[in-house]
């Protein structure tokens, strides 16, 4: 009976070392930051080409579609343009009117993203990829050449991840003047967010999780522009961006940049973004901001009048306090 016991017991932990390396060692999916674009594939009707290519998709939410806000005549170039880059599960007005607000002090034209499977349902961001992103990136990019001079780019959240690879790219960042980052999302702070990277994950994990993501919208503007609820396949896309973000040398660029970011952020992992952004190439500005009752409880949409408007205004002076001291 011993021998038996023993016998089991081995086989249990081998069995178990067994199920840890395949956790830890097996695969999980990769993507290739390098967008497969062509500039040349863009109209020359800048207006009609995007509401061609947005009528594919007639669910879109209104007023999140992909498009251009002229600061003068349309097709005129300003000097400066500014691209915004949405967060994960949100859109183009998740931080409206402070993209808005910076792009008519400065003069410039305006350009809205709209990253594949957003401002539609929830299965529709479940078939969505991370190379599908990062090539709305780089379509987004090559629409600000199209319109300004220099582009100034602002992401949020995951498009701050976004905007972190284009200006480490030496394709995507060519005529970027700047850097916007507001809860960049370079790594998920909850704990059971670790599942996303484990091997096989994609197969196993929604049977602990439950095929959906779901969460409380805190007002009825905020539960019309995010996607919600969204199966949790979209999550493991976010992961397999992130882990790509690895590779990234944040050394390899000049490009000045702004961080905006509360300490108390309960989605993505502050300290991680700080270690990862630490020895960033070029000038950079951190600011902490201080949230209030009004804001985000989970301090992580941390602007904007949807979600904390009590933050609107100082990070529009903030915003382009920093731009006048650039050399653009």
């Amino acid at each position: 009976m011993k021998r038996i016991l023993k016998w089991s017991g081995a086989v249990t932990l081998f069995t178990l070392i067994g199920a840890a390396a395949v956790l830890l060692l097996g695969p999980v999916p990769q993507v290739y930051l390098t967008p497969q674009f062509n500039d040349e594939t863009i109209g020359d009707n800048l207006d009609a080409w995007l509401e061609e290519q947005e009528r594919a998709f007639p669910g879109i939410i209104q007023g999140t579609e992909k498009q251009i806000v002229w600061a003068g005549p349309k097709g005129v170039k300003t000097p400066l343009a500014v691209v915004y880059l949405h967060g994960f599960s949100g859109t183009s007005v998740d931080i409206s009117p402070v993209h808005d607000v910076v792009a008519r002090e400065l003069g410039a034209n305006l350009y809205y993203s709209r990253l594949s499977g957003h401002g539609l349902d929830g299965p529709a961001l479940g078939a969505a990829t991370p190379e599908s992103w990062v090539r709305d990136t780089a379509e987004a990019l090559a629409i600000g050449r199209r319109i300004g001079e220099k582009v100034l780019v602002i992401g949020t959240s995951t498009g701050g991840t976004l905007a972190t690879i284009s200006a480490l790219d030496s394709t995507l960042s060519k005529d970027i003047s700047g850097v916007v980052l507001i809860s960049p999302n370079f790594r998920m702070k909850p704990t059971n967010a670790r599942i996303l990277d484990l091997g096989f994950a994609p197969i196993w994990a929604p049977l602990l999780t439950g095929p959906e993501y779901a969460s409380t919208p805190t007002s009825e503007d905020h539960a019309k522009y995010w996607t919600n609820p969204y199966p949790i396949s979209a999550l493991f896309n976010v992961a397999t961006l992130l882990r790509a973000t690895k590779s990234l040398d944040p050394t390899k660029t000049n490009l000045p940049l702004l961080v905006l970011y509360s300490p108390d952020d309960q989605v993505v992992d502050v300290s991680y973004t700080k270690s990862f952004l630490e020895n960033w190439g070029g000038p950079s500005r951190w600011e902490a901001r201080k949230m209030t009752t009004e804001d985000d409880p989970r301090s992580h949409m941390i602007t904007g009048d949807i979600r904390s408007p009590a933050q609107t205004d100082s990070t529009i002076a903030l915003i382009l306090d920093w731009e006048a001291g650039l050399e653009n």
